[in-house]
């Protein structure tokens, strides 16, 4: 089995939803598309579509291996594209309109916004900075960076950059106030910054160091719908906060926060780039997924 061609296979397949337009697409029959699908779910011994007489399903093993095809098959093509083409970065020009949580638009901006510019002068960017759910088709939201846990099932392909720990800081000014915290109980006792959108009560489930395992009530302190809040209050000595490492890497180098049981962390979160399932991606799109890629690499520990 040929498992380049199946995957690409499969992907037409998940893409046109018939198995008789995927065959057509790629210039073979109705029953090798079949078969390729079959032999894919022999090799990976795991069952990719659920097949009934009205046509098919994803299992919850085809979603996630159509999303790697997806995202391995478009490498391929990138590459492939560099190769042929060796298009210099000035080359690459168009509109690209990308969708930013409000923490990448407000405060992780400047980190990689001045260098993709310089690299890709004749890209046009269309910030859209928010936190709520976008439908990026109808909206026209050509790639989105998300920081979460994990990502809902959708049709649309996740490209994970990078992973960072939750951590606490705090400002010097604070901690010079109130004593430094060395355990899961002082911190308790604390003023803490908790970053929630709706009422519901919110705990801080801790991990390692000082503090293993241990689950932190939030009543006392502020509460705040928004990231870059927190983050403000949290430099201007209101309490103890919790974001990711990347979020306040400037400023725990410059002072202006201190790390806060520093061998402490309250779980890890992704960094994902998404954008719409489509068997070209467009040259901007393609700078903004691999640029941010490599800057993540080299900004995350």
């Amino acid at each position: 089995m040929d498992r380049l061609q199946a995957m690409r296979m499969f992907r037409a397949v998940v893409q046109a939803r018939s198995f008789s337009a995927a065959a057509d697409e790629l210039g073979t029959t109705h029953s090798t598309a079949s078969r390729q699908i079959k032999e894919l779910e022999v090799a990976l011994r795991v069952q990719l579509l659920n097949r009934n007489t009205r046509g098919f399903t994803l299992t919850s093993a085809g979603t996630e291996y159509y999303q790697t095809c997806v995202e391995v098959l478009d490498r391929i093509a990138d590459v492939e594209h560099s190769l042929s083409q060796k298009q210099d970065h000035a080359d690459i020009s168009g509109k690209l309109r990308l969708s930013l949580p409000l923490v990448v638009g407000e405060l992780e901006l400047a980190d990689w916004l001045p260098t993709f510019a310089q690299r890709y002068p004749q890209i046009e960017l269309d910030l859209q900075c928010t936190d709520r759910t976008v439908d990026m088709v109808a909206e026209g939201i050509d790639a989105a960076l998300r920081i979460s846990a994990a990502l809902p099932d959708s049709s649309l392909v996740a490209r994970k950059l990078a992973e960072s720990p939750m951590v606490l800081v705090a400002s010097p000014a604070y901690l010079a106030q109130h004593g430094p915290v060395v355990n899961a109980e002082q911190l308790q006792a604390q003023r803490l910054i908790v970053y929630s959108t709706d009422r519901k009560p919110v705990s801080w489930q801790l991990y390692g160091g000082a503090a293993p395992d241990s689950r932190i009530a939030t009543q006392r302190g502020l509460r705040t719908d928004t990231i870059t809040s927190a983050y403000a209050a949290a430099r201007a000595g209101l309490g103890v906060a919790a974001f990711t490492l990347h979020t306040v890497q400037s400023a725990l180098a410059s002072g202006q926060l201190v790390r806060v049981l520093p061998d402490v962390h309250l779980g890890t979160l992704n960094y994902f780039a998404i954008y719409p399932a489509t068997r070209f991606l467009p040259p901007t799109v393609r700078a903004f997924l691999d640029y941010m890629a490599q800057h993540y690499r080299k900004a995350l520990p």
